[in-house]
């Protein structure tokens, strides 16, 4: 699958996915350029939060040779315990009971369902 759009910020994006991961080592190589540099994400397991092995790497213009940045963080306990699926549900809940107001809510379900729907008819099949 390929997409192309130019975002409400004006910049450029385009998203190819395909199922190579099995033979490119990496089920997930998501790579973000700008006039400074890449950042580069990869996921070498599933897709879903738990999953682990997953590496970002920032190359700028200046830079000879990419930097990981360190972001793993070690799973809770009371998280660790949760079958692998419903990992992504425990952090969720977790962060409704602190009052994070950085987690998805309706309103932006809502809002991705718009946008969608708009890529959908967009794209001709709506």
């Amino acid at each position: 699958m390929y997409a192309y759009c130019i975002l409400e910020s004006g910049a450029i994006a385009s998203v190819n996915y395909h199922r190579l991961g099995q033979l490119l080592g990496k089920n997930l190589h998501w790579t973000i350029s700008g006039t400074e540099g890449e950042i580069e994400f990869t996921v070498n397991r599933g897709l879903q939060m738990g999953s682990g092995q997953r590496e970002i790497r920032i190359k700028t213009t200046e830079d000879k040779e990419p930097r990981v940045v360190d972001w793993q963080v070690k799973t809770p306990a009371h998280i660790e315990g949760v079958q692998f699926p419903g990992q992504n549900t425990a952090y969720l809940y977790e962060a409704y009971a602190r009052g994070d107001k950085d987690v998805a809510d309706f309103k932006d379900a809502v809002r991705l369902h718009r946008l969608l729907d708009r890529i959908a008819k967009d794209a001709g099949y709506a």
